[in-house]
């Protein structure tokens, strides 16, 4: 996309989640705001500091002319982004299949010994896992694309 474009990007409410025509864009930008400015050495979001926090902001911000009025809803995407990106390192390193290129030795080590090894995220994991087995059988309802829609009263 362009810098300086007019870009198709909206979070509409009630769910104020991303949708639009170039939500793509949004995804992909915040997966390289987060590869390149996201700390993965803290258990949890809440642990990252504002500085950093403010840091990615401004690389989605700017990387696609958003407005403030919207960065709530965009860093609870970057967010969510960021615990699927911890989510996947874990079910590699769980698959036994290596650090990442993109993942620092550093980075890799203090996720093993620190965040996965820890005795509240182990039990953490193992009642996730039980309580998703109870819910394998439902389908999911509302997906990215049916957001706007939905929120807009639009049937499809």
């Amino acid at each position: 996309m362009a810098k300086g474009k007019n870009i198709d990007i909206q979070f509409p409410p009630p769910f104020y989640k991303i949708c639009g025509k170039h939500a793509k864009y949004f995804k992909s930008e915040a997966q390289v705001c987060i590869r390149q400015k996201a700390p993965l050495q803290v258990n949890s979001w809440s642990e990252i500091a504002k500085d950093d926090v403010d840091e990615m902001w401004k690389h989605i911000k700017d990387a696609l002319s958003l407005s403030d009025e919207v960065k709530e809803y965009a860093m609870k995407q970057i967010q969510s982004q960021y615990k699927n990106k911890l989510y996947h390192l874990h079910q590699l390193y769980l698959k036994k299949k290596g650090r990442p290129k993109n993942v620092s030795p550093d980075d890799w080590n203090w996720l093993i010994n620190n965040k996965w090894s820890d005795l509240k995220f182990q039990e953490r994991s193992l009642k996730n896992k039980v309580n998703q087995v109870g819910f394998s059988n439902l389908v999911q309802g509302i997906g990215t694309r049916l957001v706007y829609p939905i929120a807009n009263g639009i049937s499809r």
